[in-house]
């Protein structure tokens, strides 16, 4: 095979050293390994096409390097590795790279062309083609596996392995690690049973390989206090790390004060949040970001009003481009917050919560800590009154009266109450009687219901998304205990809810 054009980075075609400190994570092996192991000189087995596509998607700093490093360890078949950068959007050079991994894997040399050249002499589309060609024409047992391919979601090596990927053959099993969601097709592979799709909340650290992964990091402590580590980096593998470096840097006698005040703040973990989350997003995403992270839990139309109200307090150096600091810009601000929520929603930086009475998203505690950091105390203050006001609307007198209370700290002058620190709050109750509290918004869904109104229509009506609609009929049919909307409105009319 011909060399390349420019100089070949062999770092990205072979697999990487796992970490010096690493714990096996059995439960998630048996998810991303086949059943049986097949020899690499074995014919491809019946059903071998099972889990051929395996999809890691998760904000950087959650493992998914050395997952997919410990499963090229443990496959047991021919295999091929390719870490991809943000100049491999150039399809010749990604196409190169992908040549030379499977040439490091041990595929034979493809054919030459009629003019007996292959790199200098084919078109970028027939040297990627002829390197999936590769794959194909093996016939063995085989397991290609990207790490990275956030980086190239918009490139026409992207479009070419999109494809690839729909018709993929018998004979290869595809193990893909993103930092953002991409538009692969996943529902196909879904639907055939042959996808493992893993994120966040399944690769994050549990409880006891939290606990198992400070011992071996010899951070010597009582199993209280290592839970209490988990619970704050709430299983981020990369703080969980962080934490290590900070406390074997330490002496014995700063230890005790560190780990109490151990947050978002310290050096290493606000580094990595900075250099790895914080800085890819766009200014105004970023703005955003901020302001929703004052609330512990939000919903697009409480953000959309701190949002808003962040940008008339108004604090460009902290975010915001120059369109926010005066200038016209083209897009609303209904927009913005639209597009910065799908934004961040892609770049997995969203929790979202299916069963939350008050609200759908939340940030990691340590991003949202860092977040809400980023902004001045006068615009915190201001952003805490918002949330009071916008909860107290909704008939969340509680949570309102903590926002209160900690615009008026700021205000002052005082430390706001940390929100991780106060007690859960109490389990929904289902209501008894017409004394129940339902927010004005509430009743007012409820009303739209009885018309018979669909999610849309009701939407229209009320001037909100039909996001909201559903998040606002979740919380009804929790207050009321009811299943569907018929139930929801017998329960609301015998509760005298309804005239």
């Amino acid at each position: 095979m011909e060399h390349s054009a420019f100089p070949i980075l062999s770092a990205k075609v072979h697999v990487p050293p796992l970490p010096e400190v690493y714990l096996p994570l059995p439960r998630i092996e048996h998810l991303l390994l086949p059943e049986r192991q097949v020899e690499p000189d074995q014919p491809v087995p019946q059903g071998y096409e099972y889990r051929a596509l395996m999809y890691l998607s998760a904000p950087p700093g959650y493992g998914k390097t050395s997952c997919l490093a410990r499963l090229a360890r443990l496959c047991g078949t021919t295999h091929a590795w390719i870490s991809l950068d943000a100049l491999d959007i150039d399809l010749r050079r990604a196409s190169v790279y992908l040549h030379e991994a499977l040439r490091v894997a041990g595929l034979p040399d493809p054919e030459p062309t009629a003019d007996g050249g292959l790199l200098q002499h084919q078109s970028p589309d027939e040297l990627l083609l002829s390197a999936l060609h590769r794959i194909e024409t093996f016939g063995k047992p085989f397991l290609l596996l990207i790490d990275d391919a956030h980086e190239v979601a918009a490139s026409p090596f992207f479009a070419a392995l999109r494809g690839f990927l729909e018709y993929l053959p018998r004979n290869c099993r595809v193990i893909i690690a993103t930092r953002e969601d991409l538009p692969l097709p996943l529902s196909g592979h879904r639907q055939a049973d042959r996808l493992v799709e893993l994120r966040q909340e399944t690769l994050q650290a549990e409880e006891q390989e939290a606990l198992a992964y400070l011992k071996l990091s010899g951070v010597d402590l009582s199993e209280d206090k290592l839970r209490l580590i988990w619970r704050r980096t709430a299983g981020w593998w990369s703080c969980l790390k962080l934490f290590c470096i900070s406390w074997r840097k330490l002496p014995d006698s700063a230890r005790a004060g560190f780990l109490e005040k151990f947050r978002a703040g310290d050096r290493y973990i606000a580094e990595f949040l900075l250099e790895s989350v914080y800085t890819v997003l766009p200014p105004p995403v970023a703005r955003y970001a901020a302001a929703a992270a004052v609330p512990e839990f939000f919903n697009e139309e409480l953000a959309r009003q701190l949002f808003a109200n962040s940008v008339r307090t108004g604090e460009p150096a902290a975010g915001l481009d120059a369109p926010y600091a005066g200038e016209t810009h083209s897009a609303s601000p209904e927009t913005l917050c639209n597009e910065a929520l799908l934004l961040l929603r892609r770049m997995n930086l969203l929790i979202q919560r299916h069963g939350e009475r008050t609200a759908r998203y939340r940030f990691h505690p340590l991003f949202r800590e860092y977040l809400r950091h980023t902004l001045s105390r006068e615009t915190r203050a201001s952003l805490h009154l918002c949330a009071a006001e916008w909860f107290a609307a909704e008939g969340l007198n509680e949570r309102a009266r903590r926002h209160q209370d900690n615009g008026q700290r700021l205000m002052r002058g005082d430390r706001p109450v940390n929100e991780a620190t106060r007690p859960p709050d109490p389990p929904a109750t289902i209501i008894s009687g017409p004394d129940a509290s339902f927010s004005r918004r509430e009743r007012e869904l409820i009303g739209a219901v009885s018309l018979g109104l669909s999610n849309e229509e009701i939407a229209t009506k009320l001037y909100i998304s039909t996001g909201t609609v559903k998040w606002h009929l979740n919380n009804i049919y929790g207050k009321l205990g009811a299943r569907n909307r018929t139930e929801a409105l017998h329960k609301a009319r015998t509760l005298g809810l309804l005239e």
